[in-house]
């Protein structure tokens, strides 16, 4: 018996909208047939039952059944493979940029392992980061510092199985699709995350020779951006943006000491037997290295689950606390400080 021919009647099932608590039956080939009813997951199978149904009618039948040495013969084993890729480019004195690329295919993993702790989905990270100065594209009369640093990562897994039916090749659940129906399932099914980040630190004014208290070069500015966006087979959508800044302000002072009675005072140096008498300095009351620094910060995040409820499955318990669980509402959240 051919496992595959067991899931191709729920194939044909969901795509003829069949009622699920209905007996669906396929002749095969070989004139058996083969039956589903509910949603039965071949993935998990903890315990298999065997009955006889005697299709004859009225007439009973006596008889005696062995079964004996269940196998399972004619496993999976196709090859995988994984390359990892990385480029990195220097920009003369303007900064660098550095690419890295990771591919890793179904059931990939090492010798040691077995056949269930091998990866169960495809996995494909793109990693692109580069570092600048800006301030290198601007004349140099400008005589500013713009340190830039922009990356974006995006990493998707694609399952070898359809994950709400996962004895279903997830291959097999979009050849038998089309269309927007495609689309969402695919969107349903893998899952993808992307992080976008853009920097700005300390972005400031060169100092000149002469600075005072109130010079432009004392101010320094810095702000940060990121953006996290996720999908899942549980979540639609998870989005997370970050925005931080910070307005700093430095001032290196050097303060002078005064001696107020170093012309009232005279030392005796042409006299060696007696003491010299030497004026005290009194320190200055002048800060020496004056700060400030602000950083105000602004958070917004918003989560949206798939509503894993379906219009032909038994209906969901009465108790709200299910339902807020299996389709909870698009939720937001927001903090600023």
């Amino acid at each position: 018996m051919n496992l595959i021919d067991l899931v191709k009647p729920k194939i044909d099932r969901d795509n003829l909208n069949y009622n699920f608590n209905s007996k669906f039956t396929r002749l095969q080939a070989d004139n058996h047939t083969y039956s589903v009813m509910g949603n039965p997951n071949l993935g998990e199978v903890r315990g298999i039952l065997i009955a006889f149904e005697n299709t004859s009618g009225q007439n009973m039948i006596d008889a005696e059944v062995w079964v004996n040495e269940l196998r399972l013969s004619n496993l999976d084993e196709r090859g995988s493979w994984a390359a990892i890729g990385r480029m990195d480019m220097i920009l003369a004195d303007l900064g660098n940029i550095a690419v890295s690329v990771n591919n890793r295919s179904t059931g990939f993993g090492s010798i040691e392992q077995k056949m269930n702790e091998r990866a169960k989905t495809g996995f494909t990270q793109l990693d692109i980061a580069t570092n600048i100065d800006a301030a290198k594209l601007l004349p140099k009369q400008a005589k500013i510092s713009v340190p830039v640093f922009a990356g974006i990562n995006k990493t998707q897994e694609n399952p070898e199985f359809d994950p709400f039916n996962k004895d279903v090749l997830y291959t097999d659940k979009i050849k038998s699709v089309s269309g927007a129906i495609r689309d969402s399932i695919k969107r349903a099914s893998i899952d993808e995350s992307t992080i976008k980040t853009l920097n700005f630190t300390n972005v400031r004014i060169l100092p000149g020779k002469n600075n005072t208290i109130l010079s432009p070069s004392n101010f320094d500015f810095s702000y940060s951006y990121s953006e996290l966006q996720q999908t899942s087979p549980l979540i639609e959508l998870n989005q997370v943006v970050k925005h931080r800044g910070s307005i700093g302000y430095t001032f290196n002072n050097d303060p002078k000491s005064y001696q107020p009675f170093s012309k009232l005072i005279k030392t005796k140096s042409d006299q060696p037997t007696q003491s010299s008498t030497t004026p005290r300095s009194l320190p200055s009351f002048a800060p020496k290295s004056p700060s400030k620094l602000t950083q105000p910060k602004k958070q917004i995040g918003m989560m949206q689950k798939w509503k894993l409820h379906s219009p032909q499955s038994p209906p969901l318990p009465s108790f709200p606390s299910a339902r807020r669980l299996l389709a909870p509402p698009l939720t937001k959240t927001s903090s600023r400080k």
